[in-house]
C-alpha cells in the first residue's frame, strides 16, 4: 500500500505537449523536438522562456497554465482542477488541452501483468 492507505488516489498524466521549437533539454548536443522527459517540469516551474531560448508561444503558455493550475489544486485538495479527471486506471492527457482514456496503452500493461512484471511498474 502507498503510505500506509489501502485503497491510495492515484492520478495519472501523459505530457503530450511538444515545445514550440525544439529544446536542448539536459544539455544534449542535438535538440528534443517532441515532449521529453522534465518538459513539465520546466512548465510547472516557469522555465519555458529560458529552455526555449524565446517568447513561448500561446500553446506553450496554455499547457503551464493547465498543469499548473491542477497540480496546485491537487497539492491543496488531493484532487486535480479538471473535474473530469478520475483515478487510475483512467490518465489525462495534457498539452494546451486535457484529454482522457481509461484504457491508455491497454495492450503493453496486459503484457506487463500477464508476465510477471508488474512488480517492476510505476503502480507498485
Amino acid at each position: 500500500s502507498l503510505m500506509g492507505k489501502s485503497n491510495p488516489q492515484i492520478y495519472r498524466y501523459v505530457v503530450t505537449s511538444w515545445p514550440s521549437k525544439p529544446v536542448y533539454a539536459f544539455h544534449m548536443p542535438f535538440p528534443a523536438r517532441y515532449s521529453f522527459h522534465a518538459w513539465d517540469l520546466y512548465a510547472f516551474f516557469q522555465e519555458l522562456e529560458f529552455w526555449l531560448e524565446s517568447t513561448p508561444k500561446q500553446s506553450d503558455i496554455q499547457f503551464a497554465r493547465i498543469l499548473q493550475d491542477n497540480i496546485i489544486n491537487f497539492a491543496k485538495t488531493g484532487k486535480p482542477l479538471n473535474n473530469d479527471w478520475a483515478v487510475y486506471p483512467q490518465t489525462a492527457f495534457i498539452s494546451d488541452k486535457v484529454s482522457f482514456s481509461s484504457a491508455y496503452l491497454e495492450e503493453k500493461c496486459k503484457f506487463w501483468l500477464d508476465n510477471g512484471f508488474g512488480k517492476y511498474a510505476w503502480v507498485n
